[in-house]
């Protein structure tokens, strides 16, 4: 696949960036991790990982082995539970990086809603996204999950099934999605940072 400069599109309706703290989304494999705390290192601030911070209060190495021994529900209400308690602590300027799963995932008590609203009101939500197409998003990040570690997908057809249901739901209510088209690394940090100067 060739790879190509990664563009930021602007939501209608998105707000502008002023001083809010930071957080970055996407899907699994995406590079929420590695590109925010290089953003972080850039701007001078701390990074946070939702992801590890509802581990490490599980008790368990990863969401995975969350949700493998404890299941979605427990999951899911971890999750919300972790979000709530980090924004009730005041903190200066800050990138948190966090799964799409938080604002996308499936539950029947509104979870998903609710951590919508706290994300809407505490940071500026930056969604990074492979492609707009399904199958070039799956090209790109299925070689980062055929090991099996990382989440339970078990092949290309269920991880791109994953995608086309999930991608509009990765980038409502963004501020900023940027298209990532498989550039290196430093090319999206790049472009990230370029939002807080636009």
């Amino acid at each position: 696949m060739t790879k190509t400069i990664p563009t930021i599109v602007k939501p209608r309706g998105s707000r502008g960036y002023t001083d809010l703290p930071i957080g970055i989304s996407g899907p699994p494999g995406v590079g929420k991790s590695t590109i925010g705390k290089k953003v972080a290192n850039k701007l001078g601030v701390p990074f946070y990982d939702l992801d590890s911070m509802i581990s490490k209060k599980a008790g368990l190495k990863t969401p995975k082995e969350i949700v493998d021994k404890r299941g979605r529900p427990y999951f899911w209400k971890h999750e919300h539970a972790c979000l709530k308690e980090f924004f009730k602590k005041k903190r200066k300027r800050y990138v948190l990086s966090f799964s799409g799963g938080v604002i996308c995932h499936k539950n029947t008590t509104k979870l998903k809603e609710k951590n919508k609203s706290l994300i809407k009101k505490n940071i500026f939500h930056i969604c990074l996204m492979p492609s707009r197409n399904s199958k070039d998003s799956l090209d790109i990040l299925w070689p980062r999950h055929s090991d099996g570690k990382r989440t339970s997908f078990e092949n290309p057809k269920h991880f791109q099934l994953y995608l086309r249901t999930r991608m509009s739901q990765y980038t409502s209510g963004a501020d900023r999605i940027v298209y990532t088209h498989h550039a290196p690394t430093k090319e999206v940090v790049d472009a990230v940072m370029k939002i807080f100067i636009l």
